[in-house]
């Protein structure tokens, strides 16, 4: 099972007790989300960045470890750079046309 870097030691103990004693299982694994980002990329080192709709993170990550001390966090992410976006093509005029909104599709006479 995966879990964001800065999870907490106190619920990551919380996790492990509810897997072991509430879903009898007999082994399980817990590793950081930068970590098996490394490893699906054939790498035991280097600097993932992971950037979502809230938070956009840095995440140092050596022979398998995430160094806590040098995770970089920022709140510019997918739903800021949306909004910025929205707010840019209004000013524009641009209109903008959900695809859901679409009925069909109608071929015009362009280049």
């Amino acid at each position: 099972m995966s879990e964001a870097p800065w999870n907490a030691r106190a619920k990551r103990e919380k996790l492990t007790e509810l897997m072991f004693e509430h879903y009898n299982i007999p082994a399980f694994f817990l590793c950081k989300t930068a970590v098996l980002t490394a490893f699906a990329n054939g790498r035991s080192t280097g600097l993932v960045l992971d950037s979502g709709a809230t938070h956009t993170t840095a995440l140092p990550v050596h022979d398998g470890y995430v160094l806590q001390q040098g995770i970089v966090k920022s709140p510019l992410a997918g739903d800021f750079i949306t909004m910025q976006c929205r707010e840019l093509f209004q000013e524009m005029g641009v209109e903008i046309v959900p695809p859901y909104m679409i009925s069909s599709k109608v071929t015009t006479g362009a280049l």
